[in-house]
């Protein structure tokens, strides 16, 4: 069999070059969410318990 060649936009070494950032860059988008999620819950904690809230 012949081997056709392919007109592609990227090559698979291209591809395999740019898969590591864009791992990197959604591991960061992830750990900026969650440290804003964490800094966001604990301004509702209040200086009284919740217990006292109920009287």
């Amino acid at each position: 069999m012949t081997e056709i060649k392919k007109n592609r936009l990227f090559s698979n070494t291209d591809l395999r070059k740019l898969i590591l950032p864009l791992v990197l860059e959604q591991a960061l988008a992830i750990a900026v969410g969650m440290a804003d999620t964490m800094m966001i819950s604990s301004v509702g904690e209040g200086q009284y318990p919740v217990y006292l809230l109920w009287i």
